[in-house]
């Protein structure tokens, strides 16, 4: 942080609600790819132990 800089510090708390929304974003993005793969169909093609393995993060 620079002196004088106008922003709040950001608590821990503050900054593991931040995360979380980050978190939550990003499931509901890969949710929502998954959606689209599943409308295409292509759900036959991977299987679903393929698809279980799209939700595990790593």
């Amino acid at each position: 942080m620079k002196t004088g800089d106008s922003r709040p510090q950001r608590s821990g708390l503050d900054m593991a609600a931040l995360l979380m929304t980050d978190c939550r974003a990003m499931i509901a993005a890969r949710a929502a790819r998954i959606m689209v793969y599943i409308q295409h169909a292509q759900v036959a093609e991977w299987g679903w132990r393929d698809l279980a393995s799209v939700f595990r993060f790593g």
